[in-house]
């Protein structure tokens, strides 16, 4: 799942479709890493043979970077650069 730089390292929340095609809102914690993995418990692939049941899914995080920032975006970075 796609997920903004500021939502990975301020927390949020990101949308994640399910298998059966539902959209689950996922709590995003705060300083959350690109490619860490959640789990959610009973929205996977339903069971063989047993309908009713279904596996887990693992959403994979993204964090999507921005393509292009105006100045004042790119002055903020700047400065966060500058505290770190």
């Amino acid at each position: 799942m796609s997920v903004p730089v500021t939502t990975a390292v301020l927390g949020g929340e990101a949308e994640v479709q399910t298998v059966g095609g539902h959209p689950l809102r996922l709590k995003i914690p705060p300083m959350t890493q690109n490619g860490q993995v959640f789990r959610l418990k009973g929205h996977g692939m339903p069971a063989l043979g047993k309908p009713a049941e279904r596996g887990d899914l693992y959403a994979a995080v993204a964090v999507a970077m921005p393509r292009h920032l105006t100045p004042e975006q790119r002055r903020h970075y700047e400065e966060l650069a500058k505290l770190g």
